[in-house]
């Protein structure tokens, strides 16, 4: 266990142009050093003697990844080490298992990011398999053009695209303890959804209540749905297809309800 004692969060969406140019943007790079350049003042200040700095698909897919890396080490001191999809699943699960007790029977875990979707089963002996999908929401926001247009037609694309995602054949719908959902937008979702954590510090979302917030959302524009639920602005516009993904690894999984444990990389990282 542990007890915070400071949490930043800086959105720069490193992987924004990653996805459609293969290179990460220069300005993007440059507001990320910033970042790391806080978060080192942070480490210093508190006296923190270790720490574990990771990157994930944003900087493994782009063709200069290593600059950005040479340059935040350059400029913060600071080694972030690039990991792979299986070690960002193997992170999350072990995040999962310290929150969830799984029991005997696998689980079904999605970890959704802006560049990847990460579908695993897990059980307490550790990863049977685990599946990684371009299907970030970053990357479906820059792939089908942004959700500024018709959202009906925005909805349209997003569910055409979504309902590619297969899985089902590699599990046992009836052998599963459940589904377990980890990322920001998960989180967010069941907060809307009226989903709060229980004294475990996990939240139960029913399907049918995800299912009725995403079709609220595929009919509204980002800024109503800035101006209605007060979402900030880089988890408004991505908002509405996480949750048409999170529906469908939950109708593959033969679910009628997402676990989501509020934890995600970052404590994988730190427990490992």
């Amino acid at each position: 266990s542990w007890m915070e004692l400071e949490v930043q969060r800086v959105p720069i969406r490193l992987g924004h142009d990653v996805f459609l140019t293969g290179h990460l943007d220069a300005r993007a790079m440059s507001a990320a050093v910033g970042a790391m350049a806080g978060f080192r003042r942070a480490i210093d200040t508190l006296g923190v003697p270790r720490y574990r700095a990771v990157a994930t698909s944003a900087v493994r897919e782009s063709r200069n990844g290593g600059e950005f890396v040479d340059a935040v080490r350059r400029e913060t001191g600071i080694q972030i080490e690039t990991i792979t999809g299986s070690e960002e699943a193997r992170l999350v699960w072990i995040a999962v298992r310290n929150r969830v007790p799984l029991g005997d029977r696998p689980w079904v875990t999605v970890d959704l990011g802006g560049g990847s979707l990460e579908v695993s089963l897990v059980s307490n002996e550790g990863i049977h398999w685990a599946e990684s999908h371009t299907m970030g929401t970053v990357r479906l926001l820059e792939d089908l053009g942004g959700p500024d247009g018709d959202p009906a037609e925005f909805r349209g694309l997003v569910t055409e695209y979504v309902n590619t995602l297969r899985f089902q054949d590699q599990i046992d719908r009836d052998e599963i303890g459940g589904l377990l959902a980890t990322g920001g937008n998960i989180e967010a979702l069941a907060k809307l959804a009226g989903a709060e954590p229980g004294d475990s510090g996990v939240s139960r979302l029913p399907l049918k209540a995800l299912r009725k917030l995403v079709k609220q959302l595929g009919r509204m524009s980002v800024a109503e749905r800035i101006a209605t639920w007060g979402l900030r602005d880089d988890r408004a516009d991505v908002i509405h297809p996480a949750g048409l993904l999170y529906e469908r690894v939950a109708i593959l999984a033969g679910v009628d309800e997402i676990l989501v444990p509020h934890v995600g990389v970052k404590e994988g990282v730190l427990l490992d």
